[in-house]
């Protein structure tokens, strides 16, 4: 007699959150305890950012949701392409609700999540690769249309240096 089909276990967050945030993979970002910049605001971590040439691995993630390492996700994958992108707006103070209605209106298939310094991070996710040289530029013209064409954009670079 043959053994009934199993159920695939869900994943978990940290599987989630590596299937969802694809890029290099080869790399990632960390930084130490983060410092009160002057302006009261935000949070530095200059001082102590770095780019580990370590892979990007579940453990990581783990760690990562539970609060306990910082990971910084290098959006440009070594082929040159992303599975997503992010604009992030520093204005303060920002009304959110504001943000996602004018997302709305442009009808912009983004996720709006607050940022730890009170801006946002405006997502956007892809089902195949893109080439990063298109994505720039679309979301330079999505910032510029929000009325923030000075906010870094990521991926930062068209090509991996």
């Amino acid at each position: 007699m043959a053994e009934p089909a199993r159920a695939t276990p869900p994943a978990t967050p940290a599987q989630r959150m590596m299937n969802l945030f694809r890029g290099f993979a080869g790399a990632h970002g960390t930084h130490g305890i983060p410092t009160p910049k002057s302006d009261g605001l935000k949070m530095e971590i200059r001082t102590s950012a770095r780019t580990l040439r370590d892979p990007v691995t579940e453990q990581l993630w783990a760690q990562h949701l539970a609060g306990e390492r910082a990971l910084g996700i290098i959006v440009i994958r070594e082929d040159n392409t992303c599975m997503f992108a992010s604009i992030d707006v520093d204005k303060y103070p920002m009304v959110h609700g504001d943000l996602v209605r004018e997302l709305t209106e442009l009808r912009a298939p983004v996720f709006v999540c607050k940022s730890k310094s009170g801006g946002a991070h405006i997502y956007i996710f892809f089902s195949e690769p893109v080439p990063a040289v298109e994505v720039i530029a679309k979301m330079r013209e999505l910032a510029a249309a929000l009325g923030h064409g000075d906010s870094e954009i990521y991926p930062k670079q068209d090509s991996v240096l």
